[in-house]
């Protein structure tokens, strides 16, 4: 009896084509909660190298969503600032506006 894989654990057709026709490694592991004697070095050096592999991609995916979340962040803070630029803008430009228009009623009042 093989253990089931878990839902959302669901693994890539590379390595699904990997493994095919071979048990598990959690299955090895499971008869006496060691390694068993019988697996062979090969297999013992394609298991490692499978934990190598896996957990160098796991690191990779860490860091590419790490730099996802940077860059989003990122992104976010420059919309706020451009924002706030462009508000800055219609403010100054909405000051400039009323000093002509205060400006142009004080010459009036001149004349």
């Amino acid at each position: 009896s093989s253990p089931s894989i878990p839902p959302g654990a669901a693994e890539s057709p590379r390595r699904v084509e990997q493994n095919r026709g071979r048990p598990p490694f959690a299955a090895l592991r499971g008869r006496l909660g060691a390694m068993p004697e019988e697996i062979s070095r090969e297999e013992l050096k394609r298991l490692k190298r499978q934990a190598a592999i896996r957990a160098k991609e796991e690191e990779f995916e860490k860091k590419r969503k790490a730099d996802e979340e940077r860059k989003r962040r990122q992104l976010e803070e420059l919309k706020i600032e451009y924002e706030n630029q462009e508000k800055r803008k219609v403010e100054e430009r909405l000051k400039f506006l009323e000093k002509q228009a205060a400006a142009r009623a004080a010459k009036k009042a001149k004349n």
